[in-house]
Parts: C-alpha cells; sequence; structure tokens
C-alpha cells in the first residue's frame, strides 16, 4: 500500500503543480505551524499525511490487539531525545530525511539524494555494529579451574540436578507440545563442551527469583532493545538458569524466540500477560 501511495503520488503532485514525492520531515514542520499558528497555508497534503501517520497506527494498534499506553522510563527518554535531536540535525543538513533523501530524491536522480542514501548505509552498519554485537564463543578456561559436564551430558542436556559446587542445576529440556521451535536434547547441543564458570554472577539488571530463576523487566523498553538487553545479561547466567523477560515490544516477539533459537536456548513458557504486554522464559543452553 505504501509502494503504491508512493508511486501515485508522483503524477498527483505534478497534477498538482509541483514535482515531489512523499517525505516527513517537511510535512512535520508544517503540521506543528499549523498548530501553532493556526495559518491555513500549513494545511496541505503532507500535513494530512503525518496526521493520517497517527490516527493510521492508532487504528491499526487497536484492530490487532497491541494497544498499549506506555509510560517510557528515564533511559528511554533520552534516547528518544538524543535520537530525535539527531535525526533533526541530519534532515537538516542532508535537505530531507531518509524518505525524502532515500526514495524521492533518489528517483530524481539528484547527488543529494545518493550521497544522503550513502551516508544512511553508513550509518546503519556502524549502529549495527555498535548495538547488534554478535555474541563470541567464550574459550573453555583449564580443567584445573573450572568444572565441564561430560560428552553425553552435552550432547543430551540430561545433567544432574546437583553439581559439585552444591549448585542446583536444572537443564533437563521442556516436555511442552507448544514449544515446537525450541531447540533440545541434539538438537540444542553446542558445538563444544558445555563449561560451569564459577566466577560468572548474574547481571545486577536482574532479579533474583530463586531455584536459577532470573527476572528481566524490559517493559517500556523500544525495539531492538529488549532483545539486546537479554543477550547481554544470557551472558552473565550458568547454563541450565532460567531468564524470565518482560516486555511489550511486538517485535521482540518474534525477535527473541529467533535468536534463543539460533544460540540454543530453550523457550520453556510463552504467554501474554496483557494488553500488547508478553512474558518470555528461555533456559539457558
Amino acid at each position: 500500500m505504501i509502494g503504491l501511495l508512493g508511486v501515485i503520488a508522483w503524477p498527483l503532485s505534478a497534477a498538482a503543480g509541483r514535482n515531489g514525492g512523499l517525505g516527513i520531515t517537511t510535512p512535520s514542520a508544517h503540521t506543528v505551524d499549523f498548530i501553532t499558528t493556526g495559518d491555513a497555508k500549513f494545511m496541505n497534503w503532507g500535513t494530512l499525511l503525518v496526521l493520517g501517520l497517527l490516527i493510521g497506527s492508532f487504528i491499526a494498534a487497536k484492530a490487532t490487539g497491541e494497544f498499549r499506553i506506555r509510560v517510557a522510563d528515564a533511559k528511554t527518554t533520552v534516547r528518544a531525545v538524543v535520537g530525535g535531536v539527531l535525526m533533526g540535525i541530519g534532515a537538516a543538513l542532508a535537505g530531507g530525511c531518509t524518505v525524502g533523501n532515500g526514495m524521492v530524491e533518489t528517483s530524481l536522480f539528484s547527488f543529494q539524494g545518493w550521497i544522503a542514501l550513502l551516508f544512511i548505509a553508513l550509518g546503519v552498519g556502524a549502529g549495527t555494529k555498535l548495538w547488534l554485537k554478535p555474541s563470541a564463543a567464550q574459550p573453555a578456561a583449564a580443567a584445573q579451574d573450572t568444572e565441564t559436564y561430560s560428552t553425553s551430558e552435552s550432547l543430551d542436556h540430561n545433567i544432574s540436578n546437583e553439581n559439585p559446587s552444591g549448585n542446583s542445576i536444572d537443564a533437563t529440556p521442556s516436555k511442552s507440545p507448544r514449544n515446537t521451535h525450541a531447540f533440545s536434547g541434539f538438537a540444542a547441543a553446542p558445538s563444544a563442551l558445555m563449561v560451569k564458570d564459577p566466577t560468572l554472577a548474574p547481571s545486577k539488571k536482574l532479579k533474583d527469583l530463586g531455584e536459577g530463576y532470573y527476572a528481566l523487566d524490559s517493559l517500556g523498553a523500544v525495539c531492538p532493545f529488549p532483545l539486546i538487553e537479554a543477550k547481554d545479561v544470557m551472558k552473565t547466567l550458568q547454563s541450565g538458569d532460567h531468564l524470565v523477560i518482560d516486555f511489550d515490544c511486538t517485535q521482540a516477539t518474534e525477535a527473541i524466540p529467533h535468536w534463543a533459537a539460533t544460540d540454543g536456548h530453550e523457550v520453556t513458557d510463552f504467554v501474554e500477560k496483557g494488553e500488547a504486554s508478553w512474558q518470555i522464559t528461555l533456559k539457558k543452553g
């Protein structure tokens, strides 16, 4: 639908006496100007586009049961303000937003559009390297410093509930029929022996629920931060520990289980706690 609207916008805008396509930056500025001044010249198709985005998003969220009033925490607020300011500065310097440059100006084959698109790609690449670092396999420590599972235990995850150090570990794969996408048994076997690291301490971001269960509260965090934080804190847990994540980021309903399956963790529970709110439990592989 958006693609069709983008194409239709060209002949319609040409018929209206201007040659342009979809954009967000200038229409957003016009929307603020109209609200603050009431000047009718700022009420145009761009302004209606911005208002339509808000109304359409609300209708779509209500229709899919994903609407929820969120009160952002301090960290999310700072991220949003700083990110918004940087995007505004970038749009001013580039003469348009990502849509205006990446779709419209490139279609006009202007230097502005193609140069902006190049730096958009470089910026996305830099952001990916900064925030979405791939998890690297940790080298096994010397045998005298750590306790390792046997090869058979590593392959079938059939680990005793009591390890030599006295810590309770429950690494028995879940038999829940709804966890069809979770790894268990040989499918979840790592490429090397699992290592019990006695020096590993759970992250301070986690709440200890007891019996090897730890809670991560990601409610209010926008995507992809629930996934990023889950990756970070999972590194601090022992194999067999459970991570309970509360989140209200819709994209994470797919991103977190996908990451868990890829990294060999098991989804033992996944429930909807309320309107646009979910809780997922992962057992570290």
